[in-house]
């Protein structure tokens, strides 16, 4: 199976918006914006190790 760029961009960004804790429209939102969300784990979160206090920034996949 050949995946065009725009399925393979989809499965990235659904997965990040999983690990991040934020919406794919977060993601695809205004260039330049500044989000905040609150860090918990999701179901399907990829494990990162991390410590009690962490921050975590994400620039886009442009």
């Amino acid at each position: 199976m050949i995946m065009t760029k725009k399925e393979m961009l989809f499965i990235v960004q659904s997965q990040l918006a999983i690990d991040l804790n934020c919406s794919v429209d977060d993601l695809n939102g205004e260039k330049d914006s500044i989000i905040f969300v609150e860090a918990k784990e999701n179901p399907g979160c990829r494990p990162f190790p991390r410590k009690a206090r962490y921050t975590v920034m994400f620039y886009g996949l442009y």
